[in-house]
Formats: C-alpha cells, structure tokens, sequence
C-alpha cells in the first residue's frame, strides 16, 4: 500500500513510531531528573559535579536554619534589654583616595609609581604632582588620621619602615586619608614592579 507520493505506508507508520517512542523516551528522563532533585535537594557540601567541588550554594535547610537563629537571637537581646537605648556601632568608610608627590628629580616617577599603585590595590590617587623639595631620601607616608587600616596596607605595600610614616591634620577640603611623598629609596620598589 503506498500514500500519495508514492512512499510506503508501512515505512511511514514504523518513522512515526520511532520518532513517538524517542519522544516518550525525552519525556520520562526529564520526569526522572526534575524527580531527583525534588526528592533528594541539594545537600550542604554542594558537589554537583561530582568532582568533590563546593560551588557555595548553601541548602535549603542551612537557610532555614540561620532564619531561625537570627529571629531567636533578635528575640533575646529585646528581652534581655528592653529599653534597647544602645546605637549600633557605626562602620567608618574607607578612603582609598591618596595624594602622590614625588619628592625626587626624575621626571615621570610619580606617574609611574600611580600606575603600580592603582593595578596592584584598591587605592586611587588624582593626578600626581611635585613635592616642595626634590631632595627626599626615603619615601614618606604622611598619615592625616582618617583611615589607620589603609595606612598600613600602604605601608606593607610599598615595603616601607614604619618609622617612615608621620602624622599630620588633614588639610581643609582634601579628600584623600594620606600624602605620599616619594624618596630616591622608591627606585628600587618601582623598578621590581
């Protein structure tokens, strides 16, 4: 028996079949995986891929969990002090921002220097400018007192003394937490950078 263009009914009948029976097929895996994760969720070590990896997905119950510890606790400090007449401690900003001076006669050294600081850390500097005398030996960190964690990050940074940090009031209207003055000693810093 043969259909219109000349093709087999039969040959016809058995491609649909395949093509219902793969479809049936696609339907019962996606029913068995969507199954798998409703019955088992995901367990607090995280190793989907099976490789023993943590991808820092936390379980359902961990959740749940921390939500109760934290409307527990929130309880107790209410009943533990009901006048709650405390503030919360207030975080500083940090200021990243410093000003560069460039207390050598090289031409271009604080530009230099800039780039190192800004692709290596956190710290921003506006544009670099001379200091008032060209004569420093040692590179000096002038601490204005806004920021004593970014001042020592500074200082471990450039590898320098603390003995090489002094303390100054902040001038009116800067913005940054620190002047860095550089000394002949920063050629060797700026030339392993």
């Amino acid at each position: 028996m043969k259909n219109r263009r000349g093709k087999s009914a039969f040959l016809g009948g058995i491609r649909d079949l395949a093509l219902n029976l793969t479809i049936i097929a696609l339907c019962v895996i996606l029913v068995a995986f969507i199954w798998t994760f409703v019955n088992d969720p995901v367990s607090s070590s995280n190793d989907v891929a099976g490789e023993g990896v943590d991808i820092g997905i936390p379980s359902i119950s961990a959740i749940t969990g921390a939500v109760t510890v934290d409307q527990k606790s929130e309880a107790l400090v209410k009943a533990e002090n009901p006048t709650n007449t405390e503030k919360p401690p207030v975080l500083q900003q940090r200021v990243h921002s410093l000003d560069l001076r460039n207390g050598t006669n090289r031409r271009g050294f604080a530009a230099h220097y800039k780039n190192i600081i800004e692709s290596e850390t956190a710290f921003t500097i506006g544009i670099p400018e001379n200091a008032n005398q060209q004569n420093y030996e040692k590179t000096l960190i002038i601490d204005y007192g806004v920021d004593s964690h970014s001042i020592e990050e500074l200082r471990e940074f450039l590898q320098i003394d603390a003995s090489q940090i002094q303390t100054e009031k902040r001038p009116t209207g800067s913005k940054h937490f620190c002047k860095l003055i550089l000394g002949k000693d920063a050629s060797f810093f700026a030339v392993n950078n």
